[in-house]
């Protein structure tokens, strides 16, 4: 994969099991351009089970977003600055991380978050930052399931879809490590869709820095195994449609916030 070399920055928002792969990806895998910055933020700490994120494995107790900082430093060779927030998502300000960024540099956010409640918020806290500055905003969240995963791109305007759009409501929580009644994990540990998502990631940062942004914007790409073709993901691209009657991020109050 080729791209220019057109600065750019990544914020983190959920530095999980949906996270990490792309994180991975950016530092290692790729030939796009390292970031000018990275900023990682998440207000959990790392469980004593890194099923899901094996990354972490003995750093039970640590925040999450200090140890992904450490992942990047590790990864980049510490080429790239980078900066932890512990803390919940709401309570970030979004319009530093936004007017942090140079003039004709991309920003893009990527989420791995489990609550639809922050993901609307964030989604809204973007919208709100990049209120009358027309910075260059990619916003990306990842959902994965057994076998499938989701990769969402939001734009920053108020009028266009947002996560709450056609759903009759929130989804509830729901953790990357679920376990059975006989305790094994029912949902696996993730790690293929992690990377299958992070490839389709990578792809978006790649054309929006090539200037394709808008092939991107508020589309959903659903990624689903191919047990029956060939190995790998098929995958799937719909565009997101604005629902009339969503109560998510579009009011004109919201662009006060």
């Amino acid at each position: 994969m080729k791209t220019d070399k057109k600065a750019w920055h990544l914020a983190v928002a959920g530095c999980g099991t949906a996270s990490l792969p792309v994180l991975r990806s950016v530092l290692l895998d790729t030939s796009l351009p390292l970031p000018e910055t990275v900023l990682t933020v998440d207000v959990d700490r790392v469980a004593d089970n890194a099923f899901t994120c094996p990354e972490y494995r003995d750093q039970a107790g640590r925040p999450k977003a200090e140890a992904a900082a450490d992942l990047v430093r590790r990864w980049s060779s510490r080429r790239v600055p980078t900066a932890a927030v512990v803390s919940d998502l709401e309570d970030v300000d979004w319009r530093v991380v936004v007017r942090a960024v140079p003039a004709g540099q991309l920003l893009a956010v990527v989420a791995g978050i489990d609550d639809y409640d922050s993901r609307l918020n964030l989604v809204r806290g973007l919208r709100a930052a990049n209120a009358g500055r027309d910075a260059e905003l990619l916003h990306v969240q990842i959902g994965l399931d057994r076998d499938a995963a989701v990769v969402s791109v939001f734009s920053d305007c108020w009028d266009d879809p947002c996560p709450a759009c056609n759903l009759p409501y929130l989804p509830g929580p729901e953790p990357c490590l679920v376990l059975d009644r006989r305790g094994v994990p029912s949902r696996g540990s993730l790690q293929a869709e992690g990377r299958a998502a992070a490839e389709t990631t990578v792809q978006i940062i790649a054309d929006s820095l090539a200037g394709r942004l808008a092939d991107w914007l508020n589309r959903k790409v659903v990624l689903a195994f191919d047990r029956d073709g060939r190995p790998g993901y098929r995958r799937h691209v719909r565009r997101r449609r604005r629902m009339a009657d969503c109560l998510g991020a579009h009011w004109p109050s919201m662009k006060l916030a």
